[in-house]
């Protein structure tokens, strides 16, 4: 059994609840009061505790804020408040660091990863190559850090054999996401990076900023184009569509549990195995793709 730490909060970021519930089970009373609904939501839609991670637990929690951590330990059956992150060493075998404000990262990450533990870290790892490099130093060795959006795991955002058939070549990638850049537009991009073999070197960009909305154009040197929006506060879901010399299609994101799972789940199977699960490759285009949509 592999003993998770699991670190948060951060603002508007339900990770320490969910991560938490996909590895432990949850109780259905304490977790009702979880202060982001969609969480209790689609754990109902679940089947447990089958719908439980084997071979995991989450046994230590720690937030900056200790009503917090009790409440996610109550809700998700963690047996340990830890009164610090570092009190966690010697006590678990890897680190969940569920929160996505990336210029925090380091200062949470290295106290573990200076100590050889394996440490998840919640998108984006970096907004920055130059902060990206620096965690990536920090790590004892390359299969002692993982880090991804999980919709890089999401079944209904992959582009199968069949598609790009009939898609023909491609065109043109339109992204759309929720929220602000910095944390989510890596959620749309990250599935289209992992698939789309033409995005090889941006040749031009612009970035457009108005009010809420944030966006960026891009030119690969293959020819494609490819527009990404963060709408804010604007409602919208996670979403891609893939323009082809064909035809067109739309890829959106539908199933948080499953894609949360998948990514937990290949981050156990990396500790398991001692090898890298991470295509770092995939990762500094991302943060690089990043970096230009923050600097205008």
């Amino acid at each position: 059994m592999i003993r998770f730490g699991i670190i948060g909060m951060s603002e508007g970021n339900g990770h320490p609840y969910s991560w938490s519930a996909i590895c432990n089970g949850y109780d259905e009373r304490s977790m009702a009061d979880c202060p982001f609904p969609v969480i209790p939501e689609y754990l109902k839609e679940q089947e447990w505790p089958e719908a439980r991670l084997p071979g995991v637990e989450v046994t230590h929690v720690w937030t900056q804020d200790p009503a917090a951590s009790a409440h996610v330990a109550r809700s998700c059956n963690i047996r340990v408040v830890a009164s610090a992150p570092e009190d966690m060493i010697g006590a678990v075998d890897a680190i969940l660091l569920a929160r996505d404000d990336a210029q925090n990262h380091a200062r949470f990450a290295a106290p573990f990863l200076k100590q050889g533990l394996p440490v998840y870290i919640d998108k984006p790892i970096a907004h920055s190559r130059r902060n990206l490099d620096a965690l990536r130093d920090l790590a004892t060795s390359e299969d002692r850090l993982f880090t991804c959006s999980a919709m890089r795991y999401a079944p209904e955002l992959t582009i199968s054999d069949e598609d790009f058939d009939v898609l023909g070549e491609i065109r043109h990638i339109d992204i759309r996401v929720p929220k602000d850049w910095e944390r989510y537009i890596i959620h749309g991009l990250e599935p289209v990076v992992a698939q789309v073999e033409a995005l090889d070197r941006i040749t031009d960009h612009v970035v457009l900023c108005s009010g809420n909305y944030h966006g960026l154009e891009i030119q690969w040197a293959s020819g494609v184009s490819m527009s990404l929006r963060a709408f804010g506060a604007t409602p919208t879901g996670i979403a891609f569509r893939v323009f082809g010399e064909k035809a067109n299609k739309l890829y959106e994101f539908r199933n948080p549990f499953g894609a949360f799972k998948s990514a937990i789940e290949t981050f156990r199977d990396q500790i398991r195995t001692g090898h890298s699960r991470v295509n770092w490759t995939d990762v500094e285009k991302i943060v690089e793709i990043i970096e230009l949509g923050i600097h205008r």
